[in-house]
């Protein structure tokens, strides 16, 4: 698990925190709107614990239906999503826009697209529509329990921070490559197999048990990487 990216991630996760909440969205029935965070959560109903139905990322655009509630909530239309957005974290085309913070722009899901993470099996796969697009082995946390702090922790993520190049680990005492975060609890993600400075394998093969994180090949962790986008989702199971 790469640890020492915890500065690199506090900075990004700061910056993702620190994108919305700025402008109360003017909106009415049958206006478009834009996402004015890096990743909006759409949900069910009206309310703050209801459950996410879609995310939308910066600039992504949603159509009004109705709002906004007593909540602040707006009824929008994502894809073929229909649910609930938070008023705060929406603006109007044209006044709000670009890349988010983060980088994000585009490429929310909306249910059909997600990385699977099975703890028995080892195995990582991508799915889209309900079909598996790619499947690959990935060394994960030594701790075998359900939501301990060095577990590759049971749960639904999303992804809400990445870095590609050559970063150095203190917990692996190596460097990692295309790191892509999905548990700010734990600082887990996805990441290469251990690496030297040079950024070859360590003599090895780099690949044993983590502290939480999900290390896989060089060449695999460039297929997550182009697949799991900022609001991405990460389902980890037994």
């Amino acid at each position: 698990m790469a640890r020492s990216l915890a500065l690199v991630l506090a900075v990004l996760v700061g910056s993702v925190m620190g994108s919305g909440g700025l402008w109360p969205a003017p909106a009415a029935a049958g206006d478009l709107v834009t996402v004015a965070t890096d990743v909006l959560n759409i949900r069910s109903d009206p309310r703050i614990d209801a459950p996410v139905v879609a995310q939308a990322v910066w600039g992504d655009i949603l159509d009004v239906w109705w709002g906004p509630s007593d909540s602040g909530y707006y009824e929008v239309v994502y894809g073929d999503v229909h649910g609930y957005a938070l008023g705060t974290y929406l603006g109007l085309p044209g006044g709000i826009g670009g890349t988010g913070a983060s980088g994000a722009s585009g490429g929310g899901w909306t249910g059909n697209r997600w990385v699977d993470v099975d703890r028995s099996s080892g195995l990582v796969t991508l799915f889209e529509d309900g079909q598996a697009t790619y499947s690959v082995w990935g060394a994960m946390g030594w701790d075998q329990s359900e939501s301990g702090f060095y577990a590759t922790a049971n749960g639904s993520y999303t992804v809400f921070a990445r870095e590609e190049g050559l970063t150095w680990t203190d917990w692996g005492r190596a460097y990692v490559t295309h790191y892509v975060a999905f548990d700010p609890y734990r600082a887990n993600g996805f990441h290469s197999y251990a690496l030297d400075k040079t950024g070859h394998l360590l003599s090895g093969g780099g690949n044993g048990p983590t502290g939480g994180c999900v290390a896989v090949a060089p060449w695999a962790i460039e297929r997550i990487w182009d697949f799991a986008t900022i609001g991405t989702r990460v389902e980890v199971h037994w």
